[in-house]
């Protein structure tokens, strides 16, 4: 994190930095450790992150938002993948993830939930529809609720667009795992799941 040490229009080196009395870091997982480099720098280590992990529904935001742009920038930058939380009405459904990953096709992005939650197949098919948009697009597998559109969806863009997820805590381990082994697929496609 690093603060400006000018303002627009002034020829001169401020501390801005100076001013921040309290500062944390922190993940879904809690605190994360950070150090100070300069008067105006702050380094947070990542405690081995090798993901953006993007909650629209818990942090009120709609994923397509420019304002998201910033964050997958970093990603692109670091070879990191996006994974959203996906499926939720007007933040994270699947054709708004499908607008974020056709701005940024050189970051591969994550749709939990199989890219939806609504149970109608409406959900499905705009998942389908993403995915067929945007390669840089995947889904995983937690709580995809219709064992069908797994299968269809590595039958239509193999088993390297479809990861397996646990969904863990929330979700059933051994069905989550049976899911992935009782899926009609072929072997090859089954092992690129796991």
């Amino acid at each position: 994190l690093k603060m400006p040490a000018w303002a627009p229009g002034r020829y001169l080196i401020l501390n801005f930095a100076r001013n921040v009395s309290d500062f944390e870091a922190e993940s879904t997982t809690g605190s994360l450790p950070f150090y100070k480099t300069d008067k105006q720098t702050w380094r947070i280590e990542t405690l081995g992150a090798k993901a953006l992990y993007l909650n629209p529904w818990e942090e009120t935001f709609r994923v397509d938002l420019e304002r998201v742009d910033p964050l997958v920038a970093l990603c692109e930058k670091h070879r990191l993948p996006v994974v959203i939380a996906a499926g939720y009405p007007w933040v994270s459904e699947a054709l708004e993830i499908s607008n974020l990953a056709a701005r940024w096709p050189q970051v591969s992005m994550v749709m939990t939930n199989g890219g939806q939650i609504n149970i109608s197949g409406l959900g499905q098919l705009n998942a389908t529809l993403a995915l067929s948009k945007n390669p840089n697009l995947y889904i995983e597998t937690a709580g995809t609720y219709r064992q069908d559109f797994i299968e269809e969806t590595v039958q239509a863009f193999g088993g390297e667009r479809v990861l397996f997820g646990s969904g863990a805590p929330y979700f059933d381990q051994r069905f989550e795992i049976l899911r992935v082994q009782l899926a009609k697929v072929s072997e090859k496609d089954r092992e690129m799941m796991k």
